[in-house]
């Protein structure tokens, strides 16, 4: 039997393989324009990206200007000349059709699917992201996504779980969970709402100082346990 009455999962290094999608996105984008060894670029961009998005959490920029600022700060570290903005749209345009999902998310979705509603719960661009998803396996299947842009609100400010609980008619906090790859966001979201947390914990690296988990696992397959859900072993 389920053990929850409403899975809320996070998208990128969860459900998605984001690190797939953001290379295929990133080296095509750097053909576009110009900008030479696609590894360096990114690795470049990676460091950056990760700095203005930390500001976003804090709530110290707004999606607008994180999305204009990332970039332009990505071309002034990296030497790069050109138009960085025209750049970040064909970088986020291509993102927005890399559907990769990550190893048995789409069993993972369609056994959760048939016990309780599932919620994608997701800080990032609403076109990006809406985009991503239909692009994916998991498009058709009925999942409901809150995008920080379209809320306005970034994990680990619980509004949007707050949100997916309305919705979805949950009011029990103990049977509602969150699922993510994130301490900081997820677990932190998932701690101010008062619901269940697990942390994705893929490489098993220790925990950071930060709000603790209720479960940790390593991999999507140790879900159906937590859940309460079988799982029928199908290889994806």
């Amino acid at each position: 039997m389920p053990r929850y009455d409403l899975l809320l999962i996070d998208m990128d290094d969860t459900l998605f393989d984001f690190d797939a999608a953001q290379a295929c996105a990133f080296a095509a984008a750097c053909a576009e324009h110009g900008v030479p060894d696609p590894d360096a670029a990114l690795a470049c961009y990676s460091r950056v990206n990760e700095a203005h998005w930390l500001l976003y959490e804090r709530g110290e920029t707004t999606f607008e200007e994180l999305n204009a600022a990332r970039f332009m700060a990505f071309f002034a570290d990296y030497g790069q000349s050109g138009d960085a903005l025209a750049f970040g749209r064909a970088y986020v345009g291509r993102l927005g059709e890399a559907g990769h999902l990550a190893p048995g998310a789409l069993g993972l979705v369609r056994s959760a699917l048939a016990s309780m509603p599932v919620t994608i719960i997701t800080n990032g661009n609403g076109a990006t992201q809406r985009g991503r998803l239909e692009a994916s396996e998991l498009a058709g299947l009925p999942l409901g996504i809150l995008i920080s842009e379209e809320a306005g609100a970034a994990k680990p400010d619980p509004l949007m779980i707050h949100e997916a609980m309305r919705v979805a008619g949950a009011s029990d906090p103990s049977r509602v969970i969150m699922v993510g790859d994130s301490l900081k966001s997820d677990v932190g979201a998932a701690r101010a709402a008062g619901i269940v947390s697990c942390w994705l914990n893929p490489s098993g690296k220790p925990a950071p100082d930060g709000p603790s988990p209720d479960y940790e696992v390593r991999s999507l397959d140790r879900l159906y346990e937590i859940l309460g859900l079988e799982n029928s072993g199908a290889i994806e």
